[in-house]
């Protein structure tokens, strides 16, 4: 017994202090660990953050030049700044803009009366002596769109203006633009979780354009704010201005030594520069706390356990565990192992010279065993290969019946008094993209397009829940904006605990009453063609996705509907179509493509863009669905 009670004590001993030697080296490996993993997260954290609100600013920005741009080209406009006698259809062109466009301001200068119309109601003279109208020389002398933030005190507010010049040749003849809140900016650059992560936008020097605290505008330089060194931050504005789809990450400390992380990102449109960062100690306490509390109760728990786990779970079993190797190792004999003192490792020696002698037997049989094993993995391959063919074959069927919930071509011919053209192309075998039409009443007529994020079967099942929550919701002729809100609420219900999101619009037509109505949800705008008009717009709405919140209010777009008016759906995977040369297809191109041919027939032009998108990437790999539907009114 004195033997045994010693080699307990010894194996207490040395596993120990064996515990408390990996316990250190654990700990001071987790430290390293901890540093890239806080590091890894805050990285990823920084690149989604600015990869959202730049796609998220650029929406703005774009939106907010193509309407300036769209007036700087306009015949009525263009007539009105030559001769004031056109002032009258001018301001309808500046108020249907705002009447479609109602976050955005419309402006006017004729530089032949130097007066100022907003919204299409004149405001005041523009005046050299006035600081408040500094911008308009500064446009003239620049002879080119420029971006700028301006509290005027006429209008009582801060916004961010693009002026646009118009000019025919050599001829200056004044300048036209929009304008969005200050705070409709800020939205977009602010984080919602309430953190000062806040993004800002800055010029080529450095010097802040766009920031949450106003008076930092055009008084701080943004390697000041965050404490950059000044030489590498100059050389990642140089790397991502050289491609303006790269994003730079880099590491800096930070003025009050906090190790941080910061991602810049270039924006061709405005000529300026979108940076954030988040101290990386932010993570610290989220992610070391934890494994420290494990890792002291661990310590704890082991220690005083150690000694009542081995004497009453360890050197019982073992001895018998030797009683029973004893009696498989007596079916055969090789060679004996010298026995060793008399405590438990003698016992189990005595009982491996035993097992020696069944590994000879064992030896033996391998070879049958390997060949066996052998039949064993290629029957499991065969069983295999079967589940794939199988798989392949039920993938098939899923395309059929996901196809089947498109729209048929004979369905749409059906309609006298509307001319429909539609097509769907999906990347994968199933796809994330799905419309369709909808009669309710005599006269009523209901169209949608949604968008799931993702492919494959997840999100072909998503498309037909909400192809059915459509159908069902629709046929009652309520307003679009109730049946946006039953959709959503239907789906977030139907999809709770799930992350992932649906974008989708809506489009009603009343043909006895002769009235339309437009609901979006995250969607890409919907194009609207007034033939009174001759003007192919944007109907600007914004509206939270499906499934991101479960009662959701949509803000409803309406309006009168007449002969040759026409509406075009899409869904991203068109716009966002890019080349070899990593270029975009772009909204503005298929606008251009769109007013080109506005007098054929819907399916006529519906072919003409997927062969233009077809063109212009040139078999370039896609990666998103591309799904369009044309509804013009006869």
């Amino acid at each position: 017994m004195k033997a045994s009670f010693s080699l307990k004590v010894t194996i207490v001993v040395r596993i120990a202090i064996l515990f408390i030697l990996v316990a250190l080296a654990s700990a001071i490996v987790a430290m390293e660990i901890t540093k890239d993993l806080l590091v890894s997260m805050g990285k990823k954290y920084v690149l989604e953050m600015l990869e959202r609100r730049k796609k998220e600013v650029s929406t703005q920005l774009v939106t907010q030049l193509r309407y300036a741009q769209y007036l700087a080209g306009h015949e009525a406009v263009i007539e009105w700044l030559q001769n004031p006698e056109g002032r009258s259809k001018a301001m309808d062109v500046l108020r249907e803009i705002r009447r479609i466009a109602r976050d955005i301001d419309v402006f006017a200068v004729s530089e032949r009366e130097r007066l100022l119309w907003v919204n299409g109601e004149l405001l005041s003279r523009i005046q050299k002596e006035d600081e408040d109208d500094s911008w308009y020389w500064e446009t003239l002398r620049s002879r080119e769109y420029e971006f700028n933030f301006d509290h005027n005190r006429k209008l009582n507010s801060t916004k961010l203006w693009v002026n646009y010049p118009v000019y025919k040749g050599t001829n200056y003849y004044g300048v036209v633009g929009t304008g969005v809140q200050y705070e409709q900016i800020i939205q977009d650059l602010t984080d919602p979780s309430g953190t000062q992560h806040d993004a800002l936008l800055h010029d080529e020097e450095g010097m802040i354009k766009i920031h949450k605290n106003k008076k930092m505008i055009n008084a701080t330089n943004v390697v000041q704010l965050y404490g950059f060194k000044g030489n590498e931050y100059r050389k990642a504005m140089k790397r991502v201005r050289s491609d303006s789809h790269t994003i730079e990450i880099f590491l800096f400390m930070h003025e009050d030594r906090e190790e941080s992380v910061a991602a810049v990102a270039w924006l061709p449109l405005v000529r300026w520069y979108l940076v954030t960062s988040i101290p990386i100690g932010e993570y610290r306490f989220s992610v070391i706390t934890p494994f420290l509390t494990v890792q002291l109760i661990s310590l704890i728990l082991i220690l005083l356990s150690l000694w009542t786990i081995l004497q009453k779970n360890v050197f019982g079993p073992l001895l018998k565990i030797c009683g029973h190797l004893d009696r498989i190792g007596k079916l055969s004999y090789i060679e004996e192992i010298p026995a060793l003192e008399k405590n438990e490792f003698g016992k189990v020696v005595e009982s491996i010279n035993a097992m020696q002698t069944g590994l000879k037997s064992y030896s033996e049989n391998m070879k049958e065993l390997v060949q066996l094993r052998t039949v064993e993995l290629e029957n499991a391959y065969n069983a295999l290969q079967y589940k794939d063919d199988y798989i392949k074959h039920e993938l098939a069927i899923a395309r059929k019946i996901q196809m089947a919930l498109v729209p048929a071509r004979d369905k749409c011919m059906r309609y006298d008094s509307l001319d429909i053209g539609f097509r769907y192309q999906a990347m994968e075998d199933l796809g994330g993209d799905l419309f369709d039409i909808i009669r309710f009443g005599r006269n009523g007529f209901g169209f949608f397009m949604i968008d799931v994020c993702g492919h494959g079967v997840p999100a072909s099942l998503i498309t037909a829940m909400v192809k059915v929550s459509f159908n069902t919701h629709a046929k009652w002729g309520i307003d679009a904006s109730e049946v946006m809100e039953q959709v959503n609420r239907e789906i977030t219900q139907l999809l709770e605990g799930m992350e992932t999101y649906v974008t989708a619009c809506y489009l009603s037509i009343n043909l006895e009453k002769r009235t339309y109505q437009y609901v979006n949800a995250g969607h890409p705008s919907m194009m609207v063609y007034k033939k009174e008009y001759d003007q192919l717009m944007l109907a600007e709405m914004k509206g939270l996705f499906i499934n991101i919140k479960k009662d959701v209010k949509y803000e409803m777009l309406s309006g009168r509907i007449s002969a040759g008016d026409a509406f075009y759906m899409y869904t991203d995977g068109i716009i966002e179509a890019w080349n070899h040369e990593e270029e975009m297809y772009g909204l503005n191109r298929m606008m251009g493509l769109i007013s080109k041919n506005i007098s054929k027939d819907s399916q006529e032009t519906v072919d003409l863009l997927f062969e233009d998108v077809v063109r212009f990437t040139n078999n370039a790999l896609q990666n998103d669905d591309q799904a369009v539907l044309f509804v013009k009114i006869k």
